[in-house]
């Protein structure tokens, strides 16, 4: 995903409406796509909660989700005009649910491996 000269991140799952299918090329993203996810790992949990959510919000990415398999939650960013405000946070045993997606209906452990 290019977001300008400088920029170029790859989150671990993006999705573009067909209202903004302008940025799809043949082999990538350039410019905003309508949302990124991200699945926090050890070696990536610094780098996805702060510099690609500064990034993100800075190039005007709309929604972002923050996976995290180690506290099993789902956390929905939706961008403001004051930049990111968490919009909601989901637990196991809670259904996810967001205004993005409204087909969306899953219980957040379903996103994630049993532990063990």
């Amino acid at each position: 995903m290019v977001l300008s000269s400088h920029d170029v991140l790859q989150p671990d799952l993006l999705f573009v409406t067909r209202a903004h299918l302008a940025v799809v090329r043949d082999d990538h993203v350039e410019g905003a796509p309508d949302l990124a996810v991200e699945l926090l790992s050890e070696g990536s949990r610094r780098r996805d909660t702060l510099l690609k959510r500064h990034v993100y919000e800075r190039d005007g990415i709309p929604w972002s989700w923050i996976a995290d398999p180690e506290e099993e939650t789902v956390r929905i960013l939706r961008l403001a005009p004051d930049g990111y405000g968490e919009a909601a946070v989901f637990r196991p045993r809670e259904t996810l649910r967001c205004d993005f997606f409204p087909g969306i209906d899953e219980d957040v452990a379903a996103f994630f491996l049993p532990q063990g």
